[in-house]
């Protein structure tokens, strides 16, 4: 976890602008946080190498690149393989969940998201001293 300012750095991926506005939103009230965001897996790489996120919450329906592309890339390179991830889909297909669980996600959370069950999934894999109280 980021240590020189005490702030959690959060790489959030979708494709819709909204989701994005509304998640960036929920986080930054939840958590003491520097947030990062991408529509696409592929810019989200770029951001990734650039920003070493503490977590990252993603889609798994994107263009140019998958969010399981996006994981399965994330997971494979030995600086970012304990990331903690957090998927948030519409897609309640029980092979892409085995398929996401496989890829060592730690979360799976359906849209439209309850911001109750978004911070439960943040309680999981953030210390506590980085939630607002």
């Amino acid at each position: 976890m980021n240590k020189t300012n005490n702030k959690l750095r959060v790489l959030i991926i979708d494709d819709m602008p909204d989701i994005i506005m509304l998640l960036k939103h929920f986080v930054s009230k939840t958590v003491r946080s520097e947030i990062v965001d991408a529509n696409d897996g592929l810019t989200a790489i770029d951001k990734l190498l650039s920003n070493k996120p503490d977590v990252i919450i993603t889609d798994l329906h994107m263009p140019m690149m998958t969010g399981l592309e996006f994981i399965g890339f994330v997971v494979r390179q030995k600086e970012f393989e304990d990331i903690p991830i957090i998927i948030m889909t519409t897609d309640s297909d029980d092979r892409t969940q085995l398929t996401a669980a496989g890829l060592k996600v730690h979360t799976y959370l359906s849209k439209p998201f309850n911001p109750n069950t978004l911070t439960k999934a943040l309680k999981e894999v953030v210390p506590q001293q980085y939630f607002i109280n």
